[in-house]
């Protein structure tokens, strides 16, 4: 996977604003739905959850 965002300057210009945003490539929606579900992921998510708010959308790119 690659981070293509993690937080920095943004602009909210329709609907709800967050004040950090992430935005990460996988190779294909089936890695981001193995590494979501994945028992090192959930184990971290609960850890993450105790301390944040989320929202994550897993989302089928447009190739190559």
């Amino acid at each position: 996977a690659r981070f293509l965002a993690r937080g920095g300057p943004h602009e909210t210009v329709e609907g709800a604003d967050r004040a950090r945003n992430v935005v990460i490539e996988f190779a294909a929606l089936a890695a981001a739905q193995a590494c979501y579900h994945s028992p090192e992921y959930q184990r971290a998510a609960a850890i993450r959850r105790q301390f944040a708010n989320a929202e994550m959308v897993l989302v089928e790119g447009l190739g190559d």
